[in-house]
């Protein structure tokens, strides 16, 4: 689940993400662009605290320095952010070479790319179109899979996801999906999440 609440606080946002964590979520992307960096950290950590009591992962995005501060799982880089090879060299020098690498990839070559660079994940995107980040480029089905076919590493879509969907990204060969609004705009999130787990559960893939 991307945490994304446009400009709410941060207790608002970390109630959310218990709510989910607590339908077994299991990978919580923390986005908040719009969110003080002082606000965004606490959020992290709290979250961090919350997911390891769960057995589920916290990232951090955009920003490898607060995943480190946080003691996030990871962190997610989009192609304009940070090269991966300088955030892994950061990682290095703080002795957390384990923590992991995502990036966000909308092409094959850019998979590729992403794959040689030593991610872990990509997330490919925007699949269909998004209100949640106005500036995504609509990849679709097709390009999907191209890259699920393309490299190794697990790929989880993003943008446009919604329940009706799950069973179509899937088959067109993600590992999972990646869900802000349908699950946060939700009348009941938790219930939302869990809607979620069984419709990627029938494809067997991951949230």
């Amino acid at each position: 689940m991307i945490l994304e609440t446009g400009g709410m606080s941060a207790k608002h946002s970390l109630a959310l993400a218990e709510e989910v964590l607590g339908a077994d979520c299991k990978f919580i992307q923390v986005r908040e662009k719009q969110m003080p960096d002082r606000d965004r950290l606490w959020l992290l950590q709290m979250a961090v605290k919350r997911a390891r009591l769960r057995g589920a992962w916290v990232f951090a995005n955009d920003r490898p320095d607060l995943a480190l501060l946080a003691g996030a799982h990871g962190v997610h880089v989009g192609q304009g952010d940070a090269a991966v090879a300088d955030v892994q060299r950061l990682f290095a020098s703080c002795g957390a070479e384990n923590t992991m690498i995502g990036q966000s990839v909308g092409s094959k070559d850019e998979a590729i790319a992403s794959q040689s660079a030593g991610v872990d994940y990509v997330g490919c995107g925007a699949v269909f179109q998004t209100n949640t980040k106005l500036d995504a480029v609509e990849v679709g089905l097709e390009t999907l899979a191209v890259v699920a076919g393309s490299i190794d590493v697990p790929v989880f879509a993003i943008g446009g996801i919604t329940l009706e969907r799950v069973g179509d990204v899937m088959s067109a060969g993600a590992h999972g999906v990646a869900v802000s609004s349908a699950i946060l705009n939700a009348p009941d999130p938790a219930r939302a999440t869990r809607d979620f787990l069984a419709a990627i559960d029938r494809g067997e893939g991951l949230a």
